[in-house]
């Protein structure tokens, strides 16, 4: 938090130049601003995932799921990433057996995920190659889960750090790739998973590319009362009898 907070005040008057800026049309100045805009960025977003990853180990963190368009909610987070698909030029994909798919998510953590997930794709996917983000809903025995597959044809990992790839601070050894991150995404991603009450698994071969596959159930039933958030038509908030105060809502916790 005692990082999070200053990297906060940076972004601010950042923010507040790059809209100046606009108005000068200094093209120079306006790089400097988005660098430093980028970085920050960056590093706040890996103090975050650091403070969830500590929360999710000692149990703090706790799910909001909510009945959710999870088809127009993984929409939006493909289309944050074509930017990216156009700067490296790499074939971004979005595939989808349903179009639509209404289930219980915390909206929150599934962006973590997918954002994690895609990222790393992204990150080991050469120029010109294949990123594809594929969802379905499955069902079976009345319960139905959601079937999230992140694949790329990337470096690959090898078949000795396949089982290690999730543990905490691991890099894979890839001679290709100087630097692959600080090890705490995926890790990440794992314990929102679980979270969720679900699994995931990666297949992958050394040059040929991964595939990450996330099951996670998206029946009400499936979570406990406290953690099922519900708003009525008018947008007021009603919870389950145990949670009795708006303030025990707090955004990322």
């Amino acid at each position: 938090h005692e990082l999070r907070t200053p990297l906060t005040l940076i972004l601010g008057p950042i923010k507040q130049l790059l809209e100046e800026n606009t108005q000068t049309k200094n093209h120079l100045q306006k790089d400097k601003f988005d660098l430093i805009n980028q970085n920050a960025n960056r590093l706040l977003n890996l103090v975050n995932q650091v403070l969830d990853f500590r929360k999710a180990q000692s149990g703090e963190l706790k799910l909001k799921v909510s009945k959710t368009n999870i088809v127009a909610l993984t929409k939006n987070i493909f289309h944050s990433f074509q930017e990216l698909a156009e700067d490296k030029k790499i074939h971004f994909n979005y595939i989808s057996e349903n179009d639509f798919i209404e289930g219980y998510v915390d909206k929150d953590k599934y962006d973590k995920m997918l954002y994690n997930l895609l990222s790393n794709a992204f990150k080991f996917t050469p120029k010109y190659g294949n990123v594809d983000l594929f969802i379905s809903k499955q069902k079976s025995n009345n319960l139905s889960s959601l079937i999230i597959e992140v694949s790329d044809d990337g470096i690959g990992i090898p078949k000795a750090s396949q089982e290690k790839v999730f543990s905490r601070f691991y890099q894979a050894k890839n001679s290709k790739v100087n630097n692959t991150g600080s090890g705490i995404g995926l890790s990440l991603v794992k314990a929102l998973v679980q979270l969720h009450k679900g699994s995931i698994s990666v297949q992958s071969e050394p040059d040929k590319g991964s595939s990450f596959t996330v099951k996670i159930p998206i029946n009400r039933t499936a979570y406990q009362e406290q953690e099922v958030f519900e708003y009525d038509n008018k947008q007021v908030f009603k919870a389950s009898p145990q949670i009795t105060t708006v303030n025990k809502i707090i955004q990322g916790t």
